[in-house]
């Protein structure tokens, strides 16, 4: 969950970075075009990097629209790129350090099928028709080799029969069910059908015994 993620925070990595408030549009598309080349990833706003290197979760001042921030970027990223932003508001928290204060987090699915992305304007922070990636933690242009590695992983994924890449997809969501980390399930606990935790991990059992029945019978067919 998020806020286990924010009290136990190891720092940034190419496929989880911090921000303390939301980047410049230009530079914000950069990161997605880099996200989406690189891996799963996440960005979570209302963190800000202290002096000595460490993340301090001290929340946004306010929730930004989600549409305003996607009409914002939309000329720089492919419409075939697929992101999604959530928001979290802690009213109440047994971590109090979050307690009061509100995040938000974009997260960006990997898709071997469709990289490389490529930008498609220019702006202060990116040039147009450029593949973006991330090294060392950080959204940048992506060198030779890169690019081949981006292209490797493209053509294994289209070497992939039908069969293999369905059965790819529903492990990942087991994986994901097992996991119990992550915004959705925080996505969950806010869904008044869910009243508590309790009935949230039994709802869970119930997804997790039907994915595994699908496996199965996919493996078997």
């Amino acid at each position: 969950m998020l806020r286990e993620l924010l009290r136990n925070q190891t720092g940034e990595y190419d496929y989880l970075d911090f921000k303390e408030i939301w980047p410049e549009k230009s530079e914000l598309a950069k990161d997605i075009l880099a996200f989406a080349n690189t891996e799963n990833s996440c960005l979570i706003i209302g963190v800000a990097e202290e002096e000595s290197g460490t993340l301090d979760p001290i929340g946004l001042k306010t929730i930004e629209d989600k549409t305003n921030i996607k009409d914002s970027i939309k000329k720089y990223l492919p419409p075939t790129l697929q992101y999604e932003i959530h928001d979290f508001k802690y009213t109440d928290s047994e971590y109090q350090k979050l307690k009061g204060k509100y995040f938000q987090v974009l997260f960006v699915p990997f898709d071997p099928s469709s990289i490389p992305y490529l930008s498609l304007a220019e702006g202060s922070n990116i040039k147009r028709n450029r593949i973006y990636t991330r090294i060392n933690n950080a959204s940048t242009e992506a060198d030779y080799f890169k690019v081949q590695n981006i292209i490797e992983k493209r053509l294994q994924e289209e070497r992939k029969t039908p069969k293999s890449r369905e059965l790819i997809i529903h492990l990942s969501d087991l994986e994901a069910l097992y996991d119990h980390s992550g915004s959705y399930i925080e996505l969950y606990i806010n869904n008044p059908i869910l009243n508590n935790k309790s009935e949230l991990r039994s709802y869970i059992r119930k997804l997790i015994a039907k994915k595994k029945t699908v496996i199965e019978q996919i493996i078997e067919s």
